[in-house]
């Protein structure tokens, strides 16, 4: 990790001496990324913007037992956290849940921002021949699934939909779910379960 941190470092002076920047903005997961902020916003003394959008590390997902990372791994990722906590002028969330999760975890509240990951665009082009102003479109984009390393489970977003859609049967021909990332045996299986 030392050298991928120190190209990034490198290759981040470079940047800065063709055109300024105005502030590190580093984003999780994975939680090396805020290593490379760290020293980005060190090196160049610029300000830095942390975003953590999961857990910190894989030794506080949930479902992760203790002994499924070493001693080594869980001490380099609370240092870390406590550098980036310690560290950065702001640290952003998508939901005061996860922030206050790490709260605790670091026993620090800096200046924190929680910013939903909620995007709405009227003009987002349509995907079928259906109109884009006709359709209920969700979308993830990242890690779900039980074959990802998080863990992350759909069960309860598919669970959800489908709940919804059965109580809201005019939702049902303009409603999407749109999962961003690799296919998931699971998720698929389930997906066409609960008739979605």
């Amino acid at each position: 990790y030392a050298r991928w941190v120190d190209s990034v470092v490198r290759r981040a002076v470079e940047l800065h001496e063709e055109r300024r920047f105005d502030l590190i903005y580093s984003r999780s997961w994975p939680m090396l990324a805020h290593v490379a902020g760290f020293w980005c916003s060190k090196t160049l003394k610029l300000p830095w913007i942390a975003n953590i959008n999961d857990p910190w590390d894989v030794c506080y997902f949930p479902g992760v037992r203790k002994e499924q990372t070493s001693w080594s791994e869980r001490r380099f990722a609370r240092l870390w956290l406590k550098r980036t906590f310690g560290h950065a002028q702001l640290l952003t969330f998508p939901s005061q849940q996860l922030a206050e999760f790490h709260f605790r975890l670091s026993r620090m509240a800096p200046p924190t921002k929680v910013i939903p990951h909620v995007g709405y665009s009227k003009d987002t082009p349509s995907v079928n021949t259906q109109s884009t102003k006709d359709l209920f479109r969700i979308v993830h984009a990242g890690k779900l699934g039980a074959s990802e390393l998080s863990g992350r489970s759909t069960s309860g977003l598919l669970r959800a939909l489908a709940s919804f859609l059965a109580k809201t049967p005019d939702a049902q021909s303009v409603t999407r779910l749109v999962l961003i990332g690799p296919n998931d045996d699971g998720t698929m299986a389930q997906a066409e379960a609960l008739g979605l």
